[in-house]
């Protein structure tokens, strides 16, 4: 009886070794293995100090949205056109105005003068002391920038209140033309601005000028 009993106890064992396997060890798959690596990869990628390690990463399949804000329509306030209004002046150049003759102010200069002279009048045909005439503009390469003073003693040689500006010392053709305004003494303006041309012409030389009150 014994005998037999050790006989079963050898054949149980015998029977239980064949039937485990050879590595009882489990080993982890190929797939786990390199997800595991992968997730070792991610976590050195994150702790790095690239730019990337500050975003955050989405969730598969995720959907990102923006919300578009709305823009704000100025309202129209139409187009502001300025009215300009014209100045309005009390002088203008008196008929004929002006005529080219020849100097006689200043005879002894002959053909070496250039210059304008005249008066200026009131509503009644009064000639006008102390008003302001300037003339500007280019002659022969230079400027002219010249103002005279109606009244002025040595201009009376063209009347009561008369003016007068030397322009230059020789006749010329001015290229362009100059111009002559009137104004007060406090620098209003009396006249608009005149245009008038210079000739290279001794029997022209002397360009007179007069300004009357608009009646």
């Amino acid at each position: 009886m014994k005998k037999n009993l050790i006989w079963l106890g050898i054949i149980i064992f015998l029977v239980g070794c064949h039937l485990l396997p050879n590595n009882v060890v489990p080993t982890l798959s190929s797939t786990t293995q390199s997800t595991s690596e992968n997730e070792l990869n991610t976590q050195s990628v994150i702790t790095s100090d690239s730019p990337a390690a500050a975003i955050p990463s989405l969730p598969p399949n995720s959907t990102v949205t923006s919300t578009i804000l709305p823009t704000t329509t100025p309202a129209h306030t139409g187009t502001i056109t300025p009215s300009l209004t014209p100045t309005i002046v009390p002088f203008a150049l008196q008929a004929n105005s002006p005529v080219y003759i020849q100097n006689f102010g200043h005879s002894e200069a002959k053909c070496q003068w250039l210059g304008v002279a005249g008066q200026v009048f009131d509503k009644s045909d009064q000639p006008m002391l102390n008003l302001v005439v300037a003339i500007k503009g280019l002659l022969n390469g230079k400027k002219i920038d010249m103002v005279a003073l109606t009244g002025f003693p040595q201009a009376n040689i063209y009347g009561p209140g008369g003016y007068e500006i030397v322009l230059s010392d020789s006749t010329s053709n001015s290229v362009q033309p100059l111009t002559i305004q009137l104004f007060d003494l406090k620098g209003n303006t009396l006249s608009n601005v005149v245009d008038f041309a210079t000739f290279q012409n001794c029997t022209k030389n002397l360009i007179i000028i007069n300004f009357q009150y608009k009646k």
